[in-house]
Formats: structure tokens, C-alpha cells, sequence
């Protein structure tokens, strides 16, 4: 279930200057404490505009933080909205520093007699500098919701099933009473079986009552505690010692450097070290280093051989440089609604072996369960401990903040032990963040002896360690802005043994300027007057067509295209093309298995594929360019000798069942409301057949069909070859013999075919305009755990002109001028979001979810048409607007308008082009269409002299035809065609009023009460 819940994340602070309690240079306390002043850390105004990332997942970001640290009153200031919270924080959450206090009374916490928790493990002198670490909370989206087993263990009481939706406190819900269990398990000491007088969220006497979960954890009406993590389907305490959270610890032993030795427990059960750590009940983790057991054992052995002088000494040392793994919760099938565990996890590390030597292998019987263990040294792999750890932690439920809080930890550890010390971020806004984090924003302070000179150039290695390590991130970048950024960041004036003012001069010089002394860099200033464009053709006698450009590259894009598709299929069962697609690459007469096809193309790093369209059936292939010809070869055999077996006709047609059910399923259904206006454009005939296969005709294609549909379009003079990235001689011969000299299988078998073969569909395309309806409950309609909001779609589109035509490239700008798109775009550079559909319409029509223009055109006509969706309430409304808009859209054609239009279809043409596949596709389909191949270059000539009365012309072109109108979901509120027809017409929109709306033309007013929208054109 998603829900805010609030975590802890760790900031690091850098200050300058000399701390201590006593020392040479400290500032020392009246009461031996420590105190730091507030530390500013201030960004530029312009950083927002120009910031970037530090790693590409997620964004880190400075922000302003203000903190200050005292001695046992650590207050984080909230600064900017949605970032850090303002919280008291406790002697739990003290300074994380080294600092050297001095062994005595002054110098320890007064309530508890121990200095503060070194979580970094910094060794510090008087002239070091030092780093401080906070814990700050922030809200993060997170999954709260836990599944518990059916029975409560050890019992046969059985919970309450929590549903998702209602797990969490806040949801109130009166089915919810479950089943109420409290035992005290032998040999412990419990809380009594009524929490009255219980100090919870606070230090309860002897006993921690506070929770790492979360800042504090709630309490009941009837006094009990409740789990932070939600509903359980029990309530009470369970078998769980305490109300509230009961704290257990593991701490980790290790010993040595290389092969570094571990004290783990061994099971008598087992010999594999299957639980290597102990995990134990404690009353106060936060003052504890070991779980009570493992001290028995490691005191135990050290008073033999240490004095006890020398004994506190070190258990102030492993309090101090213990490291904090984790702190959390932790899932244990005993937690119930009022009590539940939670778990530390220290590691302390002796590499010297200076007092672990002496801890040797005890066989003990453990008190919570009676159970015979052995603790001993072994040598274990890191790699094996660090997966255990996550094995345990994993089943904890963590959030997202507590599990960077864990990935910061370990980063620590890490930097730690390679000698790095203080370089980790800070937090605050991830800002749009898709599952909603608040934020971490990040403060660079560069330790010393990091590192031999202060740049953040020389700092890459470092950010990439700390993106690599807390956020599993792969790369990083930095920018002018993040180097700007650092410089109001206070900055240690040493690094390593030098002074900042004794480094090389380019060492201060940002990255975005240039170096001084050297040579200028050269550019080209000639530009080549050939043509990168330029197409080789050649024809054979047959009528086939060879097309070539050169792209240089190790690979290439090659294939054929026929001129075939839905359009011809009037004299064949509808759907014959989309069988084709799907039967594309199957078994042939040289390829008679799948293993051979995927030998074959494995062999040369090929990839292939089929597309079939309205006017054209596309076969191509990406491969080695040392590897064009066996690739040809296979696309002729499939072309030309197809099998198509029972088998493959079978699977065929589950495919393409499959296909037209998702199409007519889909929430957003593009591919069909496309289909759909074509076939009300034009009737049910050339382009208006259907590209889909209707369901009534899938068993009715089989092999004679598909191969007489093929004898009968599959010729030469109706297939162009082409290829991108190989010389156009040697394409030449594998087409002259793989292509020229095949002979096909319709020829050698002609009892394969029907017995009457119909001719080639020479019929043009003839747009006439109309309507379809489909009536269909939408309503129900998602894909996903959220609803799909219902909607009503509708189609509306004129007739534009063919690609051969003079306004063709009109039409096309004017496709770019409209634009359009989505309601909920993230917008961005070249996305359109001044185009006429997003300013006029989708940012001023609050009930329209998507409004996009369409522009495609074919060898002997075009359609220009405007797809959108709205609730079925709003149909009607819908339809004055795409009216309006096209009424509209010869108006105010201003230059600025028109030059971001010329601009983004240029830039459109030229980025696709940078792609070989694209390339093959527009080199084969214009000459296949017309016989040419037009150089890019003329294009974004001929976009350039585009005026404003050029796209007015064709804007009355395309008027003056009938329009063409489909509706699709629920459609009672769609006025009829005739009156949007005389409305279009008449270029009038009062003929379009309804019961609801009456729409004046010149004047901006409603006339009717129940009015919220008005459509009106300018005179």
C-alpha cells in the first residue's frame, strides 16, 4: 500500500577549525562539552536554472541547510519547503565525529557516563579538519503493507487478514477486531500485561522505548503502542517481551587484514554457518556494543589477560569506532499491532588484532532459546558477509530513505578502509521524482588527505565510488553551475600537505573555461560539395530496382520493399498483409528449421524484421557489412520460397488473434481509431480497407491464399532492394543473383495456388468523407492496479494531398505547426508545447486529455486529421473545439510561429536520418514511389521558402473537402454528422448548439445559463 511514511537519512557537514575538550588548540566548554557554531551552506541564485545531476539515478541537488550542533541539543532547521523537518534531536542522534574528549567526567555524557558514538571513524589531530554527521528526516513514498503467516508462531491463534488498502492506522475500519495475545516467555522479564504508566517514545528507565522507524511511533485510545508499520491482524504483545519496540542487536566481529577472520556461531544442527551472527534482545542499543551473550564470551576472555583499566579503554574504543550497518525495523513473524522488533547492526573491526587475539571459541547455551551454539573464528569471505547482511535486512520492509540510509553506511565503511575520509551528501528535493521521493540534496566537503590537489576535476574517481556505492549508479557528470556552487561552500584551505595556493594555476581554472597556453583548436572550414545524401540506383531489365547509400560504420541496414499491402487487398480476404507480417522470416527452402534461421542470423550479428502498411510490406535486417550477402540471401528465400506450413499457419493465426484483440482492448487505441478514419475517408475500399485482420476472416487465410496474393504482387517491377552502408557494386551482384535469377515457388508450383488469381488492384484512392460510429462502455477499461479514466474519442480529418503533390511539404508544416499531444506531457525541448494543439486546446480545455494532428500521404492522396479523447460528457464540447481549431488554424500565422514550425520539422527529418534503418526506409519508399530519391538537403530548402499564404492555400484545399468523422467509446452526447458537416461547411459554428450550449461567432459570451466553455471565431 503506498503511503508518506518519514525516515532517517544521514547528512555530513564539513566546518573548519580545531575542536577538543583540553587540547593545545581546542576552545574548551564550561562544562567539557563541545559546541560548533551554526554552518552556512548557501547556493547561487541561478543553481536551480542550471544545475544537472552528480549521478544519472537519482538527481542529487545543493539546497540551503542551516544546522546546528551542540552537545546534546542537535537541531536541523528546515529551509526550504518539502526538504528536511524540524526535529529536536537526542543524545541517540549525537555528533558522529572523532573528537578527542578527554577520558574523565568532563567529557562524557552526563546521563549515560560515555562519550558519543564515533560512527566515521576519523582520526583527528589538533590541525585536522572536522566532519559532523546528523541524522535528518524526510517523507518518502514507501510500501508499508507486510504479509504475515495465517498462525501466530507457536500458537494456533490466528490472525486477522489486513487487505492492503486498510493496513495502515489511519484507515479506519470496524471489521477490523483481531484476535488479542499476550505470553511472557520463560526466563524473561516482561512488561505487565497492561501498558498504563508506560513511558513510551522516551528512555523508561532502564529500557529504550524509542523507535528507529520513525521519529515517533503513535499510541492507541486503550494506551497501547502501535506499529509503525501498520496493522498486523493481532493485537497485544505476542511472545514479544515489551510493549512497543523491542531492540535487538548484532554485532559483527572481525579480525586481521587480507584474509580477515569473523566470529561467527555454528548450530549444533548444521555445520554450514547458516545464521554466522548473533541476534539478540538488549535494552538499550544505542549504549550497547554487544548483544549480552557476546559480552559474557569477549569480557570474559579479556579480563584474563587485560587489566580493567585497559578493558574500558577498549570498550570506549569499540563504542566509538563501531560502525552502524543498520537500524530499523525488522519483520519477525512475532510482531504483532502493539509490539514488534527492531534491529541494529554494529561491526567492529580489529585489524591489528590488538584485543580480539585473545577472544578465543566458546561452546554456550544461548538464554532466549535454550539452544547449544559454538562461537569461533573463521574466515569468511566479505562478499559472503556483506550477502548475509542484506539476507536479514531485506526481510525488514524498509523505505526508500532507510535503505539510502544503509547505502550511506556502507559507503562510510568503504571509504573508511580505503583511508577516504568525509566526502558523502546532505539531503533535500529530488523534486519530480516518479515514486515520489522528497529528497537528498548533496554537499561536497573534500576531507583532507584525500586526494594531492583541491579540484572537483580531480574528485571524479571519488564521486563515482559514492554513486556507485549508495546509489548503484553507473555514471555521473558535473557542470559550471556544481563547480560554482562550491565555491560558497566553506573549504578546507589543506589538502594532504598542500596549501590550496600552492597548486598549478590550471588546477583553479573551471572546466568550462578554456586553458591558457595552448594551441587554439582548428576547425574545418571547407565543406565538401558532395552530396552525404546522395543514392546509387540501378534497374534491371526485369523492372527490379537497386538503391545504395553510403554510411560508414561497421554495420548496415539492408532488405526490400514490395508494393503491396491492405490497399490491394479488395480481391482478397482482408487481412491476407497482416499474415504476412506475422509469417515473415519462417522456414523457407534453403531455411528449412528455426535453428537454421537463428544459426544463420547469430552467425552475423543480424536483426530482422517485417512491417506491412497500407501501400507497402517492408522486410529488412541490421548486420555486419562483411555479412550483407548470406542476410540477402535469406530475405529472397523467404520472399520468394515460404513454406508455410500447417504448423506455422497455426501459430500464425494466434498471433494475429492476439494482435486485433489487443488493438480493440487497448485503453489508448491509436492503431485502430487510425484504421478507422482511413476506412471513413475512403469508403471500405483502397486505403479504407482495413490494415487489420477481421476476426471472421483468420481461418479463412491459408497457404493458397497468401502465395497467390504473392504471384500476384511480388514482382520485380514492384520491389525496390535497398541498402545502407555497403558499396553499391557488390549489392548489385547479390541482387542480380539471389533476386534476378530466383526463380519463385509460385512459378514451380503452380498447384499451390487458387485457381483463379485475381489481377493487380490498379484503382486510386478515392476520398469521399463520412462517419463511423462505435458505441462501446470504455468505463472499465485499465491495464494497470489504477483506473484508466473513461474516455470518448473521436477522429476528425479532410483530405490533404499526395507525396508527389506540390503542397505536400504544406501539409507537412502545417502537421508541424499544429503538433499536440498528451494532457499530462513532461513538455522539453523539441516536444511541441507552443504548437496550436497544446496552447489552444489542451491548455485552455480542461476536460481534454488528448489532442494530436495527424498528416500522412500516400502516392495518389493524403489525410490530414486531429485525434482526440475527452469524458463522454464532454463529446459534444470536444467537436466545437476541433472545429474551432481547424476554422482557426490559416489565422495568425505569425513569423516567430512559423520558423519554430520550420525548425522543428527540419530538425525532426535530420535527427531521424541519423538512424540506418530510417534511412533504408525513406531511400526504398521514394523510389518506390516515385522513381527518385529527393536529397534531404532540397527538402530543408523547399521548408524554407514556405510562406504563410502557402500554408493558407492549403488549409482552403483541405476545408473545401467533405469531412471525415469517427467516434469511438460512449457517444450519446456527439452531435450527428450532418449537422457537424453543414457547421463545417458554412464555417459556423452556432450549428453546432446543443441543449447545453449555444456558441456565438465575434463576440466572447454565453447566452445560456449552463454554460462553462465558449466558442467563437475572430472576423
Amino acid at each position: 500500500m503506498q503511503s508518506v511514511q518519514k525516515c532517517s537519512l544521514t547528512v555530513l557537514l564539513m566546518k573548519e577549525g580545531n575542536v577538543g575538550a583540553g587540547g593545545a588548540d581546542g576552545a574548551s566548554g564550561g562544562d567539557g562539552g563541545v559546541h560548533v557554531d551554526p554552518l552556512p551552506v548557501r547556493r547561487p541564485s541561478s543553481f536551480d536554472q542550471r544545475t544537472r545531476t552528480f549521478c544519472s539515478c537519482p538527481a542529487l541537488f545543493i539546497t540551503d541547510i542551516s544546522c546546528s550542533v551542540g552537545w546534546t541539543n542537535h537541531v536541523v532547521r528546515k529551509t526550504t519547503p518539502r526538504s528536511i523537518q524540524v526535529h529536536q534531536l537526542d543524545d541517540r542522534l549525537s555528533l558522529q565525529s572523532r573528537i578527542d574528549f578527554p577520558v574523565g567526567s568532563s567529557g562524557r555524557d552526563p546521563q549515560h557516563g560515555i562519550s558519543p558514538r564515533r560512527a566515521t571513524g576519523f582520526r583527528e589531530d589538533s590541525s585536522s579538519k572536522l566532519f559532523f554527521v546528523l541524522f535528518a528526516s524526510a517523507f518518502l513514498l514507501t510500501n508499508s503493507h507486510l504479509v504475515y503467516k495465517k498462525y501466530y508462531p507457536e500458537t494456533t491463534i490466528e490472525r486477522l487478514y489486513v487487505p492492503e488498502s486498510e493496513s495502515r492506522w489511519k484507515v479506519k475500519s470496524e471489521d477490523y477486531i483481531p484476535n488479542d495475545y499476550t505470553a511472557c516467555p520463560s526466563n524473561w522479564q516482561c512488561d505487565p500485561d497492561n501498558p498504563k504508566g508506560i513511558k513510551f517514545n522516551e528512555i523508561d528507565g532502564e529500557l529504550d522505548r524509542r523507535t528507529f522507524v520513525k521519529k515517533k511511533y503513535k499510541i492507541g485510545p486503550d494506551g497501547r503502542p502501535l506499529n509503525p508499520k501498520g496493522k498486523t491482524g493481532i493485537s497485544g504483545r505476542g511472545a514479544l517481551a515489551y510493549w512497543g519496540p523491542n531492540h535487538a542487536m548484532m554485532t559483527i566481529i572481525s579480525r586481521g587484514k587480507g584474509n580477515k577472520e569473523y566470529y561467527v556461531m555454528r548450530s549444533n544442527r548444521t555445520t554450514s554457518v547458516d545464521a554466522p551472527f548473533l541476534i539478540e534482545y538488549v535494552k538499550k542499543p544505542m549504549l550497547q556494543v554487544f548483544p549480552p551473550t557476546l559480552y559474557q564470551i569477549v569480557i570474559g576472555d579479556m579480563k584474563e589477560i587485560f587489566p580493567e583499566a585497559a578493558i574500558l579503554e577498549a570498550l570506549e574504543k569499540f563504542y566509538k569506532e563501531s560502525s552502524i550497518i543498520y537500524q530499523g525495523y525488522y519483520t519477525d513473524q512475532k510482531n504483532t499491532d502493539n509490539a514488534w522488533s527492531e534491529l541494529t547492526i554494529l561491526e567492529i573491526d580489529d585489524p591489528s588484532k590488538e584485543y580480539f587475539n585473545v577472544v578465543e571459541a566458546k561452546r554456550v547455551t544461548l538464554p532466549e532459546t535454550g539452544e547449544e551454539v559454538i562461537f569461533q573464528w573463521e574466515e569468511l569471505p566479505e562478499e559472503q558477509v556483506e550477502r548475509k547482511i542484506k539476507e536479514i535486512i531485506k526481510k525488514s520492509d524498509r523505505t526508500t530513505g532507510e535503505k539510502m540510509l544503509h547505502r550511506m553506511r556502507r559507503a562510510k565503511i568503504y571509504f573508511q578502509k580505503q583511508g577516504i575520509h568525509g566526502l558523502l551528501p546532505m539531503l533535500n528535493d529530488f523534486v519530480s521524482n516518479s515514486i515520489g521521493l522528497t529528497g537528498v540534496a548533496v554537499t561536497i566537503a573534500i576531507a583532507y588527505k584525500a586526494v594531492e590537489a583541491y579540484i572537483i576535476s580531480s574528485h571524479s574517481t571519488m564521486l563515482h565510488k559514492i554513486c556507485l556505492t549508495m546509489f548503484s549508479c553507473r555514471r555521473f557528470a558535473t557542470s559550471p553551475a556544481v563547480l560554482k556552487s562550491f565555491s560558497s561552500i566553506p573549504q578546507p584551505r589543506v589538502v594532504g600537505d598542500k596549501h590550496l595556493n600552492d597548486l598549478p594555476d590550471a588546477c583553479k581554472v573551471p572546466l568550462s573555461v578554456p586553458l591558457s597556453g595552448l594551441p587554439e583548436a582548428s576547425y574545418v572550414t571547407v565543406v565538401s560539395e558532395e552530396d552525404p545524401f546522395k543514392a546509387e540506383i540501378t534497374k534491371f531489365n526485369s523492372g527490379l530496382r537497386i538503391a545504395s547509400e553510403r554510411k560508414y560504420g561497421e554495420f548496415c541496414t539492408i532488405g526490400a520493399v514490395v508494393d503491396a499491402g491492405s490497399r490491394y487487398e479488395a480481391l482478397f480476404p482482408s487481412g491476407t498483409s497482416h499474415f504476412l507480417e506475422k509469417l515473415a522470416f519462417t522456414s523457407c527452402e534453403k531455411f528449412q528449421t528455426s535453428e537454421e534461421i537463428v544459426k544463420t542470423l547469430e552467425k552475423h550479428g543480424a536483426i530482422v524484421d517485417c512491417q506491412h502498411t497500407k501501400d507497402a510490406i517492408i522486410y529488412a535486417a541490421s548486420c555486419r557489412t562483411d555479412a550483407f550477402k548470406p542476410v540477402l540471401e535469406f530475405i529472397a528465400d523467404v520472399m520468394f520460397n515460404p513454406i508455410f506450413s500447417d504448423s506455422e499457419l497455426h501459430t500464425a493465426r494466434q498471433v494475429v488473434e492476439s494482435n486485433v484483440e489487443m488493438v480493440n482492448t487497448k485503453p489508448e487505441p491509436d492503431d485502430l481509431l487510425h484504421d478507422l478514419i482511413h476506412a471513413a475517408a475512403f469508403r471500405d475500399n483502397t486505403l479504407g480497407l482495413r490494415k487489420f485482420c477481421p476476426a471472421e476472416n483468420i481461418a479463412k487465410i491459408d497457404q493458397k491464399t497468401l502465395l497467390s496474393f504473392m504471384k500476384t504482387y511480388y514482382t520485380p517491377d514492384r520491389i525496390v532492394v535497398g541498402g545502407v552502408g555497403m558499396d553499391h557494386g557488390q549489392l548489385v551482384d547479390a541482387c542480380n543473383e539471389y533476386f534476378e535469377q530466383s526463380v519463385p515457388v509460385w512459378q514451380r508450383r503452380p498447384e499451390l495456388l487458387l485457381q483463379q488469381i485475381p489481377d493487380v488492384d490498379k484503382s486510386t484512392a478515392q476520398y469521399t468523407g463520412g462517419e463511423i460510429r462505435i458505441e462501446k462502455d470504455l468505463s472499465n477499461i485499465t491495464l494497470s492496479v489504477n483506473p484508466f479514466p473513461e474516455l470518448a474519442h473521436v477522429v476528425m480529418g479532410f483530405e490533404s494531398c499526395s507525396f508527389m503533390d506540390d503542397d505536400f511539404l504544406c501539409f507537412s508544416l502545417l502537421h508541424s505547426l499544429m503538433g499536440g499531444g498528451g494532457s499530462f506531457s513532461a513538455g522539453g525541448p523539441g516536444k511541441g508545447m507552443y504548437t496550436r494543439l497544446y496552447v489552444n486546446v489542451l491548455n485552455r480545455h480542461h476536460f481534454i486529455y488528448n489532442a494530436t494532428s495527424f498528416n500522412i500521404s500516400y502516392a495518389d492522396t493524403g489525410i490530414f486529421f486531429i485525434r482526440a479523447s475527452a469524458h463522454p460528457n464532454h463529446i459534444d464540447n470536444l467537436i466545437a473545439v476541433l472545429c474551432s481549431e481547424f476554422f482557426r488554424m490559416k489565422e495568425n500565422l505569425h513569423t516567430e510561429e512559423l520558423d519554430r514550425a520550420k525548425s522543428q520539422i527540419k530538425s525532426s527529418l535530420m535527427m531521424n536520418l541519423e538512424q540506418r534503418p530510417v534511412i533504408f526506409e525513406d531511400l526504398t519508399r521514394q523510389i518506390l514511389g516515385t522513381g527518385v530519391r529527393k536529397s534531404p538537403l532540397q527538402f530543408l530548402e523547399d521548408i524554407d521558402k514556405l510562406k504563410a499564404d502557402d500554408l493558407i492555400r492549403a488549409v482552403d484545399r483541405m476545408l473545401n473537402s467533405r469531412v471525415s468523422l469517427v467516434g469511438y467509446g460512449t457517444l450519446k452526447q456527439m452531435q450527428a454528422y450532418d449537422l457537424i458537416d453543414r457547421a463545417i461547411v458554412n464555417r459556423d459554428l452556432k450549428l453546432l448548439k446543443t441543449s447545453k450550449f449555444y456558441f456565438t461567432v465575434g463576440q466572447n459570451r454565453c447566452l445560456l445559463k449552463k454554460c462553462d466553455l465558449v466558442y467563437w471565431r475572430r472576423l
